[in-house]
């Protein structure tokens, strides 16, 4: 394996990495609207 396609591969980890956290704060944005209506209730 030659240092090109090991650094490669850790960014493509890394952005993985940063997509799903992406993902997740934005699944928790919608659903925090709906959480807070609820407590109020």
């Amino acid at each position: 394996m030659t240092l090109d396609s090991k650094l490669l591969r850790s960014v493509t980890k890394i952005k993985r990495k940063h997509f799903l956290i992406y993902v997740f704060i934005l699944w928790f944005k919608t659903k925090k609207p709906a959480l807070s209506a609820g407590l109020n209730n």
